[in-house]
């Protein structure tokens, strides 16, 4: 078994750590659950350093949050108790913050399979 990547080891540790399923994750990048798959499984070899940072961020606020398990904080992210849901306000966040992310993430895709 191959070891995977410092960034596909991050974005699963995400996924495990926040209790978002892929899709929810992927949304946080602006990106596919496919492509949040992909990433996740260690064979992308290249990624923008924004998703990297954005990835870093995340994870940081993870950590910093009161609730203590995936299934509390998937409740805390989720809740519109306070208006917007505190995973709305970061999935919106990266359309401001990170516009390119997208864009990047499929022209590695794709000039890894050019002719």
């Amino acid at each position: 078994m191959n070891d995977i990547s410092p960034f596909a080891a991050k974005i699963n540790t995400l996924h495990k750590e926040s209790g978002l399923n892929w899709r929810q994750v992927g949304s946080l990048f602006d990106v596919s659950e496919r492509t949040v798959r992909w990433w996740a499984s260690g064979y992308a070899s290249q990624f923008n350093p924004s998703s990297v940072q954005r990835c870093d961020e995340l994870l940081e606020r993870i950590s910093c949050m009161e609730e203590k398990t995936p299934e509390e904080r998937r409740l805390r992210f989720l809740s519109s108790s306070e208006g917007m849901s505190l995973f709305h306000r970061w999935q919106k966040e990266v359309k401001k913050d990170y516009p390119i992310l997208q864009l990047s993430s499929w022209n590695l895709y794709n000039d890894k399979f050019k002719d």
